[in-house]
């Protein structure tokens, strides 16, 4: 008789130092570390105890591989509820299957790479007057002054409204409540029930379902990305779907992924700031360009740069939760259905082997125009469940950078908390206080 697989019990265990809860320390004070030793111990598939819990983990560049080419493996309404429950059961992250393909298909008009770049010069103007609008006028948060600005220029461009600016900074307020919660196992539910964050949610619902209802009652009256979702939902078979569907289209062109888009600028700029040599770089780059043609952007091949490295070091999420929907092997061992695991989707950016010195920030790795390694990528995900904004995302950050960057210089207000964050494994705080003086390029 062929011998029995293994279960997943036989998953080599790790753990640092002599107990589980301080193993889960060190892993909180260096994920990156902490999972790359974990990796070449254990090889891509391991146990560990991640917030005081016992899960499988994925790691390295065959297990992203393996987790993006087989989709189907995975249970998403089990593994991300808190969208479901926020925002219904049409929100992409819960869907699989041919609904998930259908309502990729669907917001195709929003969000490939011609209708990312389609309003880009509008956005370099909007971020151009909101950082004008700030400059000189003493410190603000740069965490939130990005989530706003790039909410207000999607308001002009790609889902186009007259707001006002308390309804859309309510807005902003929640998209950022909204996330936190998503993570959190079964404390979410008292997370989302505090009284504060349901008005946000209600006031939230209330800003977005209204923008609908106007759309549905004068569909000739905007042609923006948002416009052309509608019209592809309007000729689907059966026509609009209910009105809860439709809001959610509107939440993920107008104000999903901005808090991610936000931290990425704010650790672009911040990586710049403490690197003289790479700011004086940039610099010099944005200092030549004329400020209005976007399109030279792409030719500023050390701005580029710095952001790839800057995505590289600074993922998102290094993990992603997945739920096994049936038994499947992998590496060797058998994972059985329901099983519970943590796709350490990022381990690649720290692998010295993919990238030497892969803990230090070295920008020109990416100068001769390379690209990331096959696999490693996992700022964005991979698959069929990449992350839906990516070109929003990689157009709008060079144009954030370079209009900050030329116009502008930042005083941190804690510049050494800021230090000792980038110089380690911490993510960024949730605030980030700095004042911005004009400078003359």
């Amino acid at each position: 008789m062929p011998e029995a697989a293994p279960a997943v019990a036989e998953i080599p265990f790790y753990r640092e130092g002599g107990s589980d809860a301080e193993s889960s320390r060190r892993l909180d004070a260096d994920r990156p570390g902490f999972i790359v030793r974990a990796y070449r111990s254990a090889g891509p598939i391991f146990r560990t105890v991640v917030d005081g819990r016992s899960w499988v983990i994925l790691a390295g560049l065959e297990a992203n591989d393996f987790v993006w080419r087989h989709s189907d493996l995975w249970n998403y309404p089990i593994m991300f509820p808190a969208f479901g429950e926020q925002m219904g059961p049409d929100h992409l992250n819960v869907l699989e299957g041919e609904a998930h393909r259908h309502k990729r298909t669907v917001l195709k008009p929003a969000f490939d790479v011609a209708p990312a770049m389609r309003y880009l010069p509008q956005f370099n103007a909007s971020f151009h007057a909101g950082l004008a609008a700030v400059s000189g006028r003493g410190p603000i948060d740069l965490v939130e002054f990005w989530a706003e600005a790039i909410t207000i220029a999607n308001t002009q461009t790609v889902a186009q409204v007259e707001l006002g600016l308390e309804k859309l900074q309510r807005l902003v307020r929640w998209e950022r409540e909204l996330l936190p919660g998503i993570q959190m196992g079964d404390a979410r539910h008292a997370y989302y029930a505090r009284p504060e964050y349901v008005a946000l949610r209600a006031e939230a619902m209330e800003i977005m379902g209204a923008m609908v209802d106007e759309r549905l009652a004068h569909p000739d009256r905007h042609d923006d990305n948002f416009q052309r979702v509608l019209a592809e939902r309007r000729d689907q078979p059966g026509g609009y779907p209910p009105r809860g569907h439709l809001i959610d289209d509107l939440y993920y062109i107008l104000v999903a992924g901005i808090e991610n888009t936000s931290r990425l600028i704010n650790w672009v700029a911040l990586h710049c700031f403490l690197s003289p040599g790479w700011y004086d770089r940039v610099v010099a780059e944005v200092d030549a360009w004329d400020g209005q043609d976007v399109m030279a952007l792409a030719g500023m091949p050390v701005l580029k740069a710095v952001i790839m490295e800057t995505q590289r070091l600074r993922p998102p999420a290094f993990f992603v939760p997945r739920h096994a929907a049936r038994d499947f092997e992998f590496a060797g061992f058998h994972v059985p259905a329901g099983t519970d695991l943590l796709s350490a989707n990022a381990a690649g950016h720290f692998l010295d082997e993919v990238y030497p010195d892969a803990m230090s920030f070295r920008p020109e790795r990416f100068l001769d125009g390379s690209r990331f390694v096959p696999r490693s990528n996992g700022f964005f995900g991979g698959g069929m469940h990449i992350c839906l904004g990516r070109n929003h995302t990689q157009f709008q950050t060079p144009v954030a950078v370079a209009q900050l960057l030329k116009y502008h210089r930042i005083a941190y207000r804690d510049e050494a908390g800021l230090r000792r964050a980038v110089a380690s494994a911490q993510d960024l705080p949730t605030e980030i206080w700095g004042g911005l003086e004009a400078r003359c390029p």
